[in-house]
């Protein structure tokens, strides 16, 4: 079920299902939870460049994401375009504008990886694969000032579980006429980690999962036939994820990748992908789906998600 941003809508779940439209619209799930409010704001896919004026745009939604006063950022990946493609002196004035846009930030920021934020490593054939896909990462730990590219992050009785939801390949697969050099998919490392790390938390805490790559959404089901679905597209191994839950109160994954708004609920679990802060890759719109991020509320059982667009039109001629 895709939504567009004019049909982002209320949301609760208290036993039964209930929409009801909005010009502001957003989503609230019913929940068991602290009374302390927790609003925190959720953004995906900045695809940062220097042209296209993308850095006045870029300075626009962090205005208007300071305007909502967050507790914190989360940002869903692809921070910057093309690393993998572009030489390093490109990619590396493209990380300058995502750093620019993060220093205007007010509240603390915190990300995950895209595909497009890894980079190729130049003695990669020399690299075992531990090595190998730890140069992929480099340039995004390195601007991001993280250690991992996964995490915990605690608030309360809210933990979000940071996941790197990225493989790289050392060769190219060609899915649908393009060479891909990555797959969606949980390591063996963070699944391991994972599984320790929740031992730490009683059966009251409630837990937001982030990932670039969708664990589940039509988006792509509905572009392509059953079966067809490129691994770029889905984490092919998102229910070993999901499985680590089944005695947690898992509320929802929160997914970018897709630049589309869409909210699956499955097995008690809201999966909701968010629209881009770029829109359609700086083209406007994306089915509906403007340049924008979510607003991410949790006040006494209930989480309510709103994409908000922030004041910007298109410079790229698309």
């Amino acid at each position: 079920m895709k939504i567009a941003r004019r049909e982002f809508c209320w949301l609760v779940l208290s036993g039964l299902l209930s929409f009801f439209s909005a010009c502001s619209s957003s989503i609230g799930l019913k929940l068991i939870s602290k009374k302390k409010i927790r609003r925190f704001v959720f953004c995906t896919d900045l695809h940062a460049v220097e042209q296209w004026r993308v850095p006045e745009a870029l300075s626009a939604a962090a205005r208007q994401i300071n305007e909502e006063n967050p507790e914190f950022v989360i940002c869903g990946g692809d921070l910057i375009s093309e690393g993998l493609s572009v030489v390093s002196d490109i990619a590396d004035r493209r990380w300058s504008v995502f750093r620019k846009f993060q220093a205007e930030l007010k509240s603390d920021f915190f990300a995950v990886p895209g595909n497009h934020d890894l980079s190729k490593a130049s003695d990669a054939k020399n690299l075992d694969e531990t090595s190998f896909q730890f140069a992929a990462r480099r340039e995004f730990l390195a601007n991001t000032s993280s250690e991992k590219s996964f995490q915990i992050l605690e608030y309360g009785n809210l933990v979000i579980v940071m996941l790197d939801s990225l493989k790289v390949l050392r060769e190219p697969v060609l899915h649908q006429g393009l060479e891909n050099f990555y797959r969606g998919h949980i390591s063996s490392s963070q699944l391991e980690w994972l599984e320790v790390e929740l031992q730490r938390f009683s059966s009251r805490t409630e837990f937001i999962v982030v990932s670039h790559i969708p664990f589940v959404s039509n988006y792509y089901q509905e572009a392509y036939p059953q079966g067809q679905l490129s691994p770029t597209q889905y984490v092919e191994n998102y229910q070993k994820v999901l499985d680590l839950f089944s005695d947690k109160k898992l509320i929802a994954v929160l997914q970018g990748h897709t630049h589309v708004n869409e909210i699956i609920r499955d097995g008690g679990i809201s999966f909701i992908t968010s629209g881009a802060i770029c829109g359609d890759w700086w083209c406007g719109e994306k089915e509906g789906s403007g340049e924008g991020f979510l607003v991410v509320e949790l006040e006494e059982g209930v989480i309510r998600v709103q994409f908000k667009e922030y004041d910007w039109h298109t410079y790229r001629n698309c």
